[in-house]
């Protein structure tokens, strides 16, 4: 194959192409700002952005110390930017570190590729065609990891309108939050087995009233339930007029981050009108309903492996337009690894 082809860059350029979209989109309002925190979805997405990269840059001739080169100046620059530039951002040296491992690793994959495709062993190609599926793999188990999961903690503690480092202070007033049907204060969560036990029964159930803020700037919280360990239950945060729910789920307790789901105009209200916001976590789908004085909107949404391919990336604070156009990019990105992985294991007869 002649690899000096002006379509031999295709696949590069889309790379590249990601990478930009997944790190310098602005996600919200919140200031741009530095972490030295080791989040596990972080490092799985940095990875897994940077792989490819690494990849099609050997396939061009590169060795493993040019790629690490090339993607630290990259991923410098750009953690840089995510951390004094770009709203929503959270730059960090550690990323960039983890980013460089990610370009190195596929570079190194591809020369174990060209070593394993020259030789005949047929459990060395099955092997290669398993790591070929691997993204795939994950596609297809995504819609059960995105199930909700009740934390196997002894206390859990609801969130009132808390104001955090990267949210926006809620204006309005909240009057009463229910998990479980049940009526829970601003603080600790007592009688945490039974509602426990429901949930694992019934799925996770959460109920807000206020008085609305009416349309906010940036991620406001309005409330949540978590455990004392850091993690989460189930909570509603608004920007905008759109309401994003998010909930512990079977992939969270695994270190994924919590499913989020972005409804569109879902809070949009009159400032000081009451408002009664509904979700309802399932095995099988989403809902969320939002009644207000003689009007409801209410939206169902399954849990189907596509759905949790959207969640894989994090896109913690995209306003709705922006979510769907994130979603698009990220889904063409799964359709697009599908084709090539195809079309290797067929032109090489695995």
């Amino acid at each position: 194959m002649n690899r000096s082809r002006s379509s031999d860059w295709v696949p590069l350029l889309l790379s590249a192409i990601l990478i930009a979209l997944a790190t310098l989109v602005p996600l919200g309002a919140t200031a741009p700002r530095f972490h030295w925190r080791i989040e596990i979805p972080d490092v799985l997405v940095n990875l897994g952005l940077y792989f490819p990269l690494g990849f099609l840059l050997a396939r061009r001739g590169w060795r493993v110390g040019s790629v690490a080169t090339v993607a630290g100046l990259a991923s410098g620059l750009i953690e840089l930017l995510q951390g004094s530039l770009i709203a929503g951002r959270r730059g960090s040296p550690i990323d960039v570190v983890i980013n460089i491992a990610g370009a190195a690793l596929g570079a190194a994959a591809f020369e174990v590729a060209e070593r394993v495709l020259a030789s005949r062993r047929p459990g060395v190609r099955g092997i290669l065609s398993l790591l070929l599926g691997l993204p795939i793999v994950a596609w297809l188990g995504s819609g059960f990891l995105l199930m909700p999961y009740a934390p196997k903690v002894p206390s859990w503690y609801s969130l009132w309108a808390h104001q955090f480092l990267d949210t926006e202070p809620f204006r309005g007033t909240l009057l009463e939050v229910r998990l479980q049907g049940r009526e829970v204060p601003d603080g600790v969560t007592t009688g945490v087995s039974a509602l426990r036990a429901d949930a694992r029964a019934h799925g996770l159930r959460f109920d807000i009233t206020l008085l609305s803020d009416g349309s906010t700037w940036g991620v406001t919280q309005l409330a949540s339930i978590g455990d004392l360990r850091d993690g989460t239950v189930i909570g509603i945060e608004q920007v905008g007029d759109d309401l994003m729910l998010y909930w512990a789920s079977r992939g969270s307790s695994l270190g994924l981050r919590p499913p989020r789901m972005t409804f569109a105009r879902a809070g949009k209200a009159q400032r000081g009108e009451r408002l009664v916001l509904h979700a309802a976590v399932t095995r099988s789908r989403v809902e969320l309903r939002v009644t207000g004085a003689g009007w409801t909107r209410s939206e169902r949404r399954s849990l189907t492996p596509l759905t949790g391919w959207r969640n894989w990336i994090p896109s913690r604070e995209l306003p709705a337009p922006q979510q769907r156009c994130f979603d698009l990019v990220w889904t063409l990105a799964l359709i697009g690894y599908t084709l090539v992985a195809v079309r290797v294991l067929r032109t090489r007869r695995l």
